[in-house]
């Protein structure tokens, strides 16, 4: 199993602490209920595709987004989460970024983690803004509070998760909706019948209240 370990709530870890996350969490109950121990090996959302591709681990867990590049290198599970992309700013700034057209300006900067669905989404819509790749996901935001970045468009459930321990400081820009509308999946290998267990693992887990707990 697989996870950037970069991205809460799905996967995380502390400094000097154990991998942690509601996908980890999860995955670590789907291996006992195969009857396996779990291996996690770390891997980036820049390097996950040609990480699969290269057999360096089964499974792809961690808030991955279903995403049709993705889908092309093997199959995803059911889906156990619906988001969609909005804004995270100051909260200065949270009327001034209400859509994409106030957002893709050239005196804008915005700030992406590199390889993932984020820096695509930023390069396809937001093009004429200033685009920084910052290489760690666990401080993106901290740039965005000091003033080196204006704006990361990103899953709404981070947007929500890390306004909320910086009240008054980093705020949901107040757009009217997401921009996008995605499912969160676990990405698996071309194999049926291992893909029907997860599914059976996942669905029971959603109706028994495992996920949401």
């Amino acid at each position: 199993m697989a996870s950037p370990a970069t991205y809460r709530p799905f996967n995380f870890r502390t400094p000097g602490g154990p991998l942690e996350g509601a996908d980890v969490a999860m995955a670590r109950d789907f291996a006992r209920t195969i009857g396996v121990r779990p291996a996690f090996v770390m891997t980036t959302w820049a390097s996950l595709s040609d990480d699969f591709s290269a057999s360096r681990f089964d499974i792809a867990v961690g808030g991955v987004s279903v995403d049709p590049a993705r889908a092309r290198l093997g199959v995803f599970s059911q889906s156990y989460a619906r988001d969609g992309k909005r804004p995270v700013v100051r909260c200065a700034d949270a009327r001034r970024f209400t859509g994409i057209d106030a957002m893709d300006r050239p005196d804008v900067r915005v700030i992406v983690n590199p390889g993932g669905t984020h820096e695509r989404f930023a390069r396809e819509r937001l093009a004429r803004a200033a685009i920084t790749v910052f290489p760690d996901n666990t401080r993106i935001f901290d740039q965005i509070i000091a003033g080196k970045a204006d704006v990361m468009v990103t899953d709404g459930v981070e947007v929500d998760l890390q306004s909320r321990p910086h009240p008054g400081v980093l705020c949901p820009a107040e757009v009217g909706s997401p921009f996008t509308h995605f499912d969160k999946a676990w990405l698996l290998p071309r194999d049926a019948r291992f893909a029907a267990v997860a599914n059976r693992f996942i669905a029971a887990e959603i109706r028994n209240g495992g996920w949401a707990a």
